[in-house]
């Protein structure tokens, strides 16, 4: 090989390197351009509203900046002022989200259900020790299961049972920078039983004789200091005002006494009218809410869409309940205000007595949020065994009696044909999409989700932003080639030497 044609080589193997180069540098400024402006996120369409803002929760905790259209570490009042259609229940107040606004809006114009959301699920019926007779069931885990068909009977022990209904169930779920909550069953003599959902200092009034106290302790050991220091925990008779967000509370009775929000709602206390036998205390307040007053006469355990009046402790009966723990509280019950038992609570234990008023706490967390019915995915039966009413929840094993319970639900979601009004550049054109299905705008993805969220008035569509998403792509396949190249270069020059 004579020197000109080793100087042209020299120069194909330079300017492949050159070219390898720039492939693996192009590839990674294109692929790190892209990945910090690509979008995978949820925009919640609703009817009548048009929405443009998708979110997600944040990859970039503790950034302030501003990338492209991205708006980051934006907290859950943020989400909810941008985002027309989001509730407060999909996000929570302790996450950082990141927004994109979208070179488009998305209102949904209407809906037709195709095919109905079908709720089917199975209950596992277990006696201890034993096996249990099930009408058209098959063999369970040590007992029998069923299809969870409402008016199936079967049989537990000496006793029989019945499938009541399948609902979507409501109750307490954990929820990062939530406030304690504790849910509560009360059986009363009769065993009538009632549920309800306690916040953190808080009662309730199940009837003309019983109340329920709720607080939450950091410890076990703080619970039990709570429970042996008796009535004085208990709060005393006291109203309060809430503004939506928190309740206000005045200890005092004293006419006179009252408070001013920020918002500019005033409450004040005018009476508390003479308690005749029999009668629950009561209070007048006046209260001044956008320049009208109104006066309002609540008995203890009584509210309205603004005022609150408590008074335990003067029903004869009272259950004091002080959580410590997931699904674990420590309990006093005391009657004419002395303390008669103490108790620890788990979420199958039943105080004080039988024959009696009984209470136990379904579930109990430091930081939850309430779900109402049909806003979670968790479907619960209703069973009589005997003369015994229970609900038992998806995924749950409940005990009642000589019978183990456990039920699985399988929910098969609606299918919609939608039609959604897209507005882009002030020119508006309607699309149609099924359930699960997919569209395209402007360089966006959108995937209509089919979930059970999903509703004639509300759906959440997946977002993608595509050009970015096919950007990252190329700059990555660019690197590899030019990677690639590099090592053939390096392999090539190393067998020539």
């Amino acid at each position: 090989m004579n020197r000109d044609e080793k100087r042209r080589l020299s120069i194909r193997k330079l300017t492949l390197l050159l070219v390898s180069l720039a492939f693996v540098v192009t590839g990674v400024v294109l692929s790190f351009w892209a990945w910090q402006r690509q979008f995978a996120g949820t925009l919640q369409v609703s009817s009548g509203k048009e929405e443009r803002y998708a979110w997600r929760t944040s990859n970039y905790p503790g950034s302030k900046r501003l990338v492209g259209n991205l708006g980051l570490s934006m907290s859950k009042d943020d989400v909810l002022s941008l985002c027309q259609s989001v509730n407060s229940t999909q996000v929570f107040s302790n996450e950082l989200y990141d927004i994109a606004e979208l070179p488009f809006s998305v209102k949904l114009d209407r809906a037709k259900e195709i095919e109905s959301k079908k709720v089917a699920g199975r209950l596992g019926v277990m006696v201890r020790n034993k096996d249990v007779k099930a009408y058209g069931g098959h063999q369970f885990a040590g007992g029998r299961a069923m299809e969870a068909v409402p008016g199936t009977k079967f049989e537990v022990g000496p006793e029989d049972g019945e499938i009541l209904e399948v609902r979507p169930w409501s109750g307490i779920v954990s929820a990062p920078g939530g406030e304690p909550m504790a849910e509560v069953f009360y059986l009363d003599a009769s065993e009538h039983g009632q549920r309800v959902v306690l916040t953190g200092d808080s009662c309730h009034i199940f009837d003309s004789e019983t109340a329920v106290y709720f607080a939450w302790r950091s410890t076990r050991e703080e619970a039990l200091a709570a429970v042996q220091a008796g009535a004085a925990q208990l709060p005393q008779a006291r109203w309060g005002i809430d503004d939506g967000k928190e309740v206000t509370w005045i200890e005092s009775l004293l006419p006179g006494s009252g408070v001013e929000l920020e918002n500019g709602v005033y409450a004040m206390l005018v009476s508390v009218p003479k308690v005749q036998p029999g009668e629950a205390p009561s209070i007048v307040v006046e209260t001044v809410r956008e320049g009208k007053k109104q006066r309002r006469q609540l008995r203890a355990g009584e509210s309205d869409d603004l005022i609150r009046f408590e008074d335990p402790l003067g029903r004869p009966r009272v259950f004091a309940l002080f959580g410590w723990g997931q699904n674990r509280a420590e309990a006093l019950y005391l009657e004419n205000g002395v303390p008669v038992g103490t108790y620890s609570l788990g979420a199958q234990n039943w105080c004080p007595k039988p024959g009696g008023p009984s209470i136990r706490i379904g579930e109990a967390l430091e930081g939850g949020a309430y779900a109402s019915p049909g806003s979670t995915s968790s479907y619960e039966v209703g069973i009589r065994v005997g003369d015994r009413e229970f609900y038992v929840r998806e995924g749950e094993t409940y005990n009642s009696g000589d019978g183990v319970f456990e039920f699985d639900a399988e929910v098969t979601p609606a299918v919609y044909d939608y039609d959604l009004t897209v507005t882009r550049d002030g020119t508006r054109q309607t699309k149609s999409v099924r359930s699960g299905g997919t569209l395209t705008e402007a360089g966006w993805e959108l995937t209509v989700s089919r979930s059970e969220s999903s509703t004639a008035d509300a759906v959440s569509v997946e977002v993608v932003n595509v050009a970015m998403r096919n950007l990252l792509f190329l700059g990555a396949g660019l690197a590899v080639l030019g990677c690639v190249c590099l090592i053939a270069v390096a392999a090539r020059a190393g067998a020539r030497r």
